[in-house]
């Protein structure tokens, strides 16, 4: 199988998480879903933070440094515990 044919099975599901990251932005608890998001995704969440910090960041400017602040904090909590995790297993 050539690498290129993986990509029928993976696209669409990652394009699904996409498309709900951005449609989460909006909503009135999304500084909550950016956290996790951000957390997950220091560990194993293939999206990257960034497609809900920057659609958050331009509706609100004036919050832009607290969210980029919580984005943070969440990845570097998350990146803390995946290499604790993988600490404790050796």
């Amino acid at each position: 199988m050539d690498k290129s044919a993986r990509w029928w099975f993976i696209a669409p599901m990652l394009r699904r998480i996409y498309d709900w990251c951005i449609d989460a932005a909006d909503k009135p608890y999304a500084l909550w879903i950016l956290a996790a998001v951000s957390f997950a995704e220091s560990s194993f969440f293939p999206v990257p933070p960034d497609i809900m910090l920057l659609p958050m960041s331009l509706a609100q400017p004036k919050r832009a440094w607290w969210f980029a602040a919580v984005c943070t904090i969440a990845s570097v909590a998350g990146g803390v515990l995946g290499y604790c995790d993988r600490c404790a297993a050796l």
